[in-house]
C-alpha cells in the first residue's frame, strides 16, 4: 500500500512542523510500502534535510515551490500536488494540508486529515467543513482532547475521531552531551528547548534568571531575530542563548541539562502570529524531555494537564507565577527527585509517545 503525506509545512526549515511531518513519515515508511511527502520547497532540500536530522530518509520528499503568505495559496499548492499525484495517485491519503486533502480526496481513496489547530475565519473553515463530509474520510486525528472537542462540536459531530498527541525519538543509550558548554560546573542546569513566539514562555524563563543568580539557564533554539529581541531587553550574566540547533545535536544539548522547563502561557501564539495554539498544543519538546528522562517543571495548563501527572511525571506551576516556578526549580535541586521524576516520564513516554506508536495507529485507519 502506497501513502501520500501533504503538508504546508516547509521542509527543511526551523519550525516543529518540518520536525513533526519529518519523523512521521520516517515512522510510516515501517507500515507501508511506499510514502510521499509534499512539503513547500526549503533550503537545500533534501539533502540539507537528512543532514539536520543525521538519518537517510526512507521516504521520498517532493518539494512544491509555493509562497506561504499569497492570496489562494492552499489552492495552488493543492492543484500542484493534484497534477503530480495524477501520474500515479497513492493507494490512500494523509496529512495536515485540507485544501491538498480534499482535492485528493476526489481520487475515491481512502484517506485521513490530522489537525493541530481549529483553522482561522474565513474559507479555511468551509475547506475542512467539506473534508470531513467527504464519504472517503477514514478519520480525523487531533493532538489533543481539547481540539477533538472543539472539531467535534462545531465541524464534524458523526466523524471517526482520534487523539493522538505528539511524539519523539527514543533516546540513545549513550547521548554524547554538547562539548562546549557555557554553565558553571558547580550550578544547576536549567534550559528551555523550543522557538521564542509570544505566549511560549521566554518571559518566564528571563524573570527566573533574573531571580535566580545561583543557577544557569539555557535557551536552546529560536529565530535571530527573537533571540535578537530578548537580548535587547536585559543583561543576564546567568542566560545563554544557543540559538537554533539542527535536530541531530539536541539531545546532546538535553543531555547537558538538570531541569527542563515548559513554560506555556495561556495563549501561545504560532510562527505567522495569526493563530493562537495554547488551548490545543501539544507541544514536541515536552515529548523530547520526556524521552531523555529529564525532570520537568511546567505550566499548570489544561494542554499540559492532558500529557503530564503533577508530581509524577512533571512539577506543575501556575504559568505567570515566578515565584512558584523558583520554589519548584528549587526543589529539584535534589539529584535523586530529579532523577526519579525524570524516570517516570521516560517510561510513560515509551509506552505512548513514541513516533513508532503513532504511526502505528495511523496505519490503522486505513486497514480497518
Amino acid at each position: 500500500m502506497r501513502l501520500s503525506y501533504v503538508t504546508s509545512a516547509t521542509v527543511p526549515s526551523l519550525a516543529a512542523n518540518s520536525v513533526h511531518v519529518i519523523n512521521m513519515c520516517e515512522a510510516l515508511s515501517v507500515h507501508f510500502e511506499e510514502v510521499r511527502l509534499y512539503a513547500r520547497e526549503g533550503k537545500g532540500g533534501q539533502s540539507a534535510a537528512e543532514t539536520a536530522f543525521g538519518f537517510p530518509f526512507s521516504f521520498e520528499l517532493r518539494t512544491v515551490r509555493q509562497r506561504t503568505r499569497i492570496p489562494g495559496g492552499g489552492y495552488r499548492m493543492a492543484a500542484r500536488i493534484f497534477a503530480q499525484e495524477m501520474f500515479g495517485a497513492a493507494d490512500v491519503f494523509y496529512g495536515r494540508h485540507p485544501h491538498s486533502l480534499l482535492a485528493l480526496s476526489y481520487f475515491g481513496r481512502p484517506f485521513a486529515y490530522e489537525a493541530h489547530t481549529l483553522p482561522v475565519p474565513g474559507p479555511a473553515r468551509a475547506v475542512l467543513q467539506r473534508l470531513l463530509s467527504r464519504a472517503n474520510c477514514v478519520g480525523l486525528v487531533c493532538i489533543s482532547d481539547a481540539l477533538a472537542h472543539a472539531i467535534k462540536t462545531e465541524f464534524a459531530p458523526d466523524a471517526p475521531v482520534h487523539v493522538l498527541r505528539d511524539a519523539a525519538r527514543p533516546a540513545e543509550e549513550n547521548v554524547v552531551a554538547a562539548g562546549k558548554w557555557p554553565g558553571r560546573p558547580d550550578a544547576l542546569q536549567v534550559g528551555y528547548v523550543g522557538h521564542l513566539y509570544p505566549g511560549k514562555g521566554m518571559e518566564v524563563v528571563g524573570r527566573l534568571a533574573a531571580e535566580m543568580p545561583d543557577v544557569d539557564f539555557h535557551v536552546i533554539g529560536g529565530r535571530p531575530e527573537d533571540i535578537d529581541q530578548w537580548q535587547s531587553k536585559g543583561e543576564w550574566r546567568n542566560l545563554q542563548f544557543h540559538g537554533y540547533v539542527p535536530p541531530v545535536e539536541v539531545p546532546g544539548h538535553i543531555a547537558r541539562l538538570d531541569v527542563v522547563l515548559l513554560p506555556n502561557q495561556q495563549e501561545v501564539w504560532a510562527a505567522d502570529g495569526r493563530v493562537e495554539i495554547g488551548q490545543w498544543t501539544s507541544p514536541l519538546k515536552a515529548f523530547e524531555y520526556m524521552a531523555h528522562a529529564k525532570a520537568i517543571v511546567a505550566s499548570d495548563i489544561p494542554a499540559l494537564r492532558e500529557i503530564f501527572r503533577n508530581g509524577e511525571t512533571a512539577v506543575f506551576a501556575p504559568p505567570d507565577e515566578v515565584g512558584a516556578w523558583c520554589s519548584a526549580i528549587r526543589g529539584l535541586m535534589d539529584e535523586r527527585l530529579r532523577s526519579d521524576l525524570g524516570k517516570r516520564a521516560q517510561q510513560d513516554f515509551l509506552g505512548h509517545y513514541t513516533w513508532e506508536h503513532r504511526a502505528e495507529a495511523v496505519a490503522a485507519l486505513f486497514k480497518d
